[in-house]
Formats: C-alpha cells, structure tokens, sequence
C-alpha cells in the first residue's frame, strides 16, 4: 500500500482523493489481533499547499473482524478515524542537536522533498496508535463478557485440529525453586 502523491497536484489548489487501504498491510502493523471484514478500508484525503507546507486532512473508514479478547466471540470493529499531518520543506525541521531531541519534535509534521510525499506511513502509525491492543465485547463492561459461559470453550478454525503453541517462556520459571541458602 504506497500511497504517493506528487506535489505538482497541488499547484492548481487543493486536491482531494480517495484510496482503497489493503487490510492485510493494516492488519500485518496490528499484530494479528485483526483481520479483513466485509467492508473495505477507504482512505478519503485532502491536501492542501501553503507556503511550501502541505497539509493531509484525512478519514479512514470501514471495518475490520476480531475476536474479542475476554470471550473470544467474533466481531466486527468498525473503523471511523481522522488523520492530519503537515509536512514542510526539507531542512526545516533540523536544528542544532544541542536545542532539541526527537522526543521534543512534533510527531505531526513531516519533511517532504518537494517532489512526493508518502501517507501510508502515516496511515500505518495513526492505526497502530488508535486501535485498542486487546478489545473486548464492551470496552465499558467491567467483568465478564454478556456471552460468557463458565462451559469450557475450544476453537478449531476451519475444523482442524487446533495448533500447539510452544510454551510461554514463563514456563519454566514455575519449576524453579529457592536453594537452601535461599531459604530461610
């Protein structure tokens, strides 16, 4: 998913545009907790040009499919964002090293070459940011899920015979025991 827009686009005003986002790039950022739902990722843009700073006002929408992370039942997470960046001529941002560190920069402005700029990496970074690391049924709900069962559950995608995970490497710290010297 390389989104690339030349800024010779921009000489004209503002352009807009809008881009189908594979989810299988979104979902390879978000560590397999997601995966593609029936609708697809759009990526509706606007750039705008002042001064040499380009500026992307942007909404991506669709949704995507999960397994809720307490009762593991399937779901869909419908996805509704707004993303916004600038970027501003090469040689802008640097500074002498003694006045400012990276942790002190704006993380919403950019350098651009004059030339392109590229709004996947971005697109990428605001999906890793926004979407929850484990969500749930109701992220509300304290406790157990409503669909709870105290039944044990076992999933087998597809049928098959489920996948034997190699062990938590916290495993072998449960063996471990104190010497003597340690006791007492």
């Amino acid at each position: 998913m390389a989104i690339a827009i030349r800024l010779e686009i921009l000489l004209d005003g503002p352009r807009s545009g809008t881009e189908i986002v594979d989810p299988n790039v979104v979902v390879s950022q978000l560590d397999g907790t997601f995966s593609a739902g029936d609708e697809p990722l759009q990526l509706d843009w606007t750039l705008t040009e002042v001064a040499r700073i380009v500026a992307l006002s942007a909404r991506l929408h669709g949704e995507l499919r999960y397994a809720c992370a307490r009762c593991a039942d399937p779901l869909t997470f419908p996805v509704s964002m707004d993303i916004s960046h600038h970027w501003v001529p090469l040689g802008d941002l640097s500074v002498d090293d003694d006045e400012t560190d990276d942790f002190e920069r704006d993380p919403d402005v950019s350098e651009h070459d004059g030339v392109e700029i590229d709004i996947e990496p971005i697109v990428l970074e605001c999906v890793v940011v926004e979407f929850p690391f484990a969500p749930a049924c109701d992220v509300s709900a304290e406790g157990r899920c409503p669909t709870w069962t105290d039944e044990p559950r076992v999933i087998h995608p597809g049928g098959e015979a489920p996948v034997v995970l190699r062990k938590s490497p916290f495993a072998a710290l449960a063996g471990l025991k104190l010497g003597p010297e340690a006791e007492g």
